[in-house]
């Protein structure tokens, strides 16, 4: 089979196409050939050498995100069956609860090898159903930030209500998604974006106000002003040192910072008198479980939501060029590899 492999750390260049043999699997695995793949923003870190986890990577087949029909089953399994259309949580035997330190050593495409490749096998308690109505793109661009844009508007101390205003920033996977669901539940959505043709598109997916942060440094202080000088109930935080303190202050007395990304760098933070004099409920999330991934998949179908996917496509064999296109953030959406 074709698969990417990491052979050097340090830039993308050492992502190169190989050939491996094709797994075979065991009597409760499931082989599936996979059609999609999409990227994380963790996904540049293994390739890179930025990953705060140490440890060798070489020999790797990266990315935790992809789609695809299940090929042939062991004979014990009893999941799944041939022909069945499934995707993966990240972290293989998180099925629910709480997180657990087991659960993320078991984490696809970083300590093991991941989707990028034709054909993967995973035990079958790894794999979901995913909608009939649901592409393998689509449903590829969800295992990662789907689970987590879910998760931090579930999780906490309550879940997202109708009439809570919740604040998103950027145009990434996590952000877009968050964006759609936080619609379902009712609420009403502040997007903040770089760019006036951004802002525009984020309008378009549902958006209820946005502000661009170019113009506006101090954001802030228009979500301030768009919610009476209150603030919002949530804040879906994904740019970790570049944002908290502000995010910090965006968010109402009692509301909720829900921490699920560090994409503007993990160095300085928030005051943590500015946490504690607001009372806010600091929650962070690594993902979210199999049942999360069960329960978002069964709302989206629901509603038919389709992800937001970035225009420009990607084949295994230019994967690096991938990688380079997240990095550079030019992305609207999730970014697609194509494996057929």
């Amino acid at each position: 089979m074709k698969a990417i492999e990491i052979a050097q750390i340090g830039s993308f260049d050492g992502l190169h196409l190989v050939e491996r043999p094709d797994p075979k699997p065991g009597e409760h695995d499931v082989l599936v050939r996979i059609r999609a793949t999409s990227l994380n923003y963790r996904d540049l870190m293994i390739p890179l050498g930025t990953f705060p986890r140490g440890g060798s990577h070489i020999g790797l087949i990266p990315l935790s995100d992809g789609a695809g029909e299940v090929v042939e089953v062991g004979r014990r399994v009893t999941r799944v069956r041939t022909g069945s259309r499934v995707s993966m949580p990240p972290l293989v035997g998180w099925i629910g609860g709480p997180i657990r330190a087991e659960y993320t050593f078991r984490n696809i495409g970083f300590d093991m090898d991941g989707t990028l490749a034709e054909y993967v096998v995973f035990h079958e308690d790894a794999v979901v159903e995913i909608p009939a109505y649901m592409r393998f793109d689509e449903a590829a661009a969800l295992p990662c930030a789907g689970t987590s844009a879910w998760a931090t508007l579930t999780g906490g101390n309550r879940p997202v209500a109708p009439g809570d205003t919740v604040l998103v920033q950027g145009t990434g996977g996590v952000s877009m998604l968050a964006l759609q669901f936080a619609k379902l539940f009712g609420a009403r959505v502040i997007a903040i974006t770089s760019t006036d043709a951004k802002a525009a598109f984020l309008r378009d997916v549902g958006a209820d106000e946005v502000i661009n942060y170019v113009q506006h440094p101090n954001w802030e202080e228009q979500v301030l002003a768009l919610t009476n000088g209150t603030g919002v109930d949530r804040v879906i935080e994904i740019g970790g040192a570049a944002t908290i303190q502000h995010s910090a202050k965006a968010t109402r007395i009692g509301g909720t910072l829900s921490c699920v990304g560090f994409v503007g760098g993990r160095t300085g933070g928030a005051d943590p008198l500015l946490l504690i004099g607001r009372g806010l409920n600091l929650n962070c999330y690594l993902m979210g479980n199999r049942n999360d991934f069960e329960a978002m998949l069964a709302a989206m179908a629901l509603h038919k939501v389709h992800p937001v996917l970035d225009q420009k496509r990607f084949t295994i064999a230019a994967a690096a060029q991938a990688f380079a296109h997240l990095h550079n953030a030019n992305h609207v959406g999730k970014i697609i590899v194509e494996v057929d």
